[in-house]
């Protein structure tokens, strides 16, 4: 039954793409016809407005309000990349022919979309420009949920102080308009940051007001989604019984109500919480339904931190799946996070060597002046260096050159050997790739490549599946210095990524030895 309404959705989808491609090419009298079909058919699921048109309405605005709508139904249905598409189309669109109303709901979508794709940066930048509009505006209700809307992003990014400030104006305004419905969802918010911080007096009493508002009201779609916020408050404060009751009726209701992007938060919960007592295969089981409902929500960051605590459930009992957990965790947080970091490293890292050649410039000059011979001696000196620093450059590439094929070659061999083991019903193919993969490690054994120890920790920690701002925090170290030692190991090793760094450590035995 799953299946099939999973079939007639994508359906639905597709049928959508359908009507927006041939309203794209259309003539003006057939566009309206075709934005009509799919308004009456298909948007009615998204909007509380029944939209007609005729054919006295500009052409620009219709085609902005069409793309407009195909994005909502598409983000609805958990397809963001294709709601990105439509969104961005309907942005330039409404800004130049829509109201104030219309291009604010519209950033605000662009926001959530990227949000929920895991590009904070680019979700921020719509929900400023959406913010600084409402406040032009003057519209309190609307200030309030651009705030919000902002502040959740931040939590998604890790920024938690920034979505602190944003949640606190959102809260003081809600108070101000005495709207308690709303008042509860910014409380539940501030609930989460405040907890993050491990500030749980302040988190418990926003998390009790939210819970006791809600329960007032008698609302069965909120109630549940409030009882796992408190539940997360008692889980930081170390009271695991109470937060696991709490978390069984918060499941119960939402199981009811089809809530899946909460429920999903929910069993990551109950996960970590069983994990943390040693209830591993209770954990498992609510583990990988979390993942399944991330992956059908598109909730990449819930995602992120169920296949965690998966990994962590999984080590004792199935190290195999343990493994394929937390690689998958790897390549998910890469594509999440990498880009950005990696572009902030290298802008940071292009900064400081011109300070540094800038800086020793000045003391060159100054030595010129001072002393004449000694810029002589020195020179001769630097130049001897500069010979014997050659030579062994050179020594030191050939041999890091060497060393980075054979690790390649070794990882390689790895994985063809248990592609071979996966494919036993073609005994030809399997004999072919074991045949290959052998004949890959007769290139030589695994080279232990010289690591340094802060590098060491790092590549351990990252086996771990900690996050760059988690291992920074481990170490005490900054975030950007945890990156510089990630790209060394990179080059150190001839590797793409965090995956190739973790089947590195297993090859060579470093995940063991932590262990032992």
């Amino acid at each position: 039954m799953c299946m099939l309404l999973t079939s007639v959705s994508m359906m639905a989808q597709d049928e959508v793409k359908s009507l927006v491609s041939q309203f794209d090419k259309a003539g003006n009298r057939e566009r309206v016809t075709i934005a009509n079909t799919l308004f009456s058919k298909y948007i009615k699921e998204v909007a509380d407005t029944v939209f007609r048109y005729d054919n006295s309405v500009d052409q620009n605005y219709l085609e902005g309000t069409v793309y407009y709508w195909a994005a909502e139904y598409s983000n609805n249905r958990a397809q963001y990349g294709q709601a990105a598409l439509y969104v961005n189309h309907a942005l330039p669109l409404y800004k130049k022919y829509g109201d104030h109303g219309e291009y604010s709901d519209c950033l605000a979508l662009a926001g959530a979309v990227y949000t929920r794709m895991g590009d904070f940066a680019t979700a921020v930048k719509f929900q400023e420009e959406c913010l600084a509009l409402d406040r032009k505006s003057g519209d309190k209700q609307l200030v309030s949920s651009s705030l919000n809307n902002i502040a959740a992003t931040c939590i998604s990014a890790g920024m938690i102080d920034h979505a602190e400030k944003y949640i606190l104006e959102a809260i003081r305004i809600e108070r101000e308009l005495n709207r308690p419905a709303t008042l509860t969802v910014r409380l539940g918010m501030a609930s989460e940051i405040f907890t993050r911080k491990g500030n749980y007096d302040t988190a418990l009493q926003m998390a009790d007001e939210a819970l006791k508002t809600e329960t007032a009201k008698g609302n069965p779609d909120k109630v549940p989604v409030r009882q796992s916020q408190l539940a997360a408050v008692l889980t930081g404060m170390g009271k695991t019984q109470q937060a696991m009751q709490l978390l069984r009726e918060s499941e119960k209701g939402l199981r009811a109500t089809g809530n899946n992007n909460s429920l999903a938060i929910v069993l990551n919960q109950m996960g970590e919480i069983e994990v943390s007592q040693g209830n591993d295969a209770s954990a498992v089981n609510h583990l990988r339904e979390s993942v399944k409902l991330c992956q059908e929500t598109g909730n990449l960051t819930i995602e992120l931190k169920a296949r965690h605590t998966l990994c962590k459930a999984l080590r004792a009992t199935d190290p195999q799946a343990a493994m394929a957990e937390l690689e998958q965790y790897a390549t998910l947080k890469d594509s999440v996070y990498s880009t950005e970091a990696a572009q902030s490293m290298s802008l940071f890292n292009v900064k400081y060597e011109t300070a540094e050649k800038e800086h020793s410039i000045e003391l060159l000059e100054e030595q010129v002046k001072n002393n004449h011979l000694m810029l002589g001696i020195l020179g001769i000196v630097l130049l001897t260096a500069a010979v014997v620093a050659l030579l062994m450059w050179r020594l030191a590439a050939a041999r890091g050159a060497k060393n980075r094929t054979l690790i390649k070659a070794n990882l390689l061999k790895d994985e063809l050997l248990e592609i071979a083991k996966k494919q036993s019903a073609h005994g030809d193919e399997q004999q072919k790739i074991t045949q290959v993969a052998h004949e890959m490690g007769n290139m030589g054994e695994m080279p232990q490549v010289k690591i340094t120890k802060r590098e060491n920790e790092v590549m351990l920690l990252c086996c771990d599946g900690l996050q760059a701002k988690e291992i920074a925090d481990k170490l005490n170290i900054s975030q950007r210095t945890v990156e510089t030692h990630k790209t060394n190991l990179f080059k150190k090793l001839g590797i793409n990524n965090t995956v190739e760094l973790v089947r590195y450590a297993q090859a060579i035995g470093a995940m063991q030895d932590k262990k032992g």
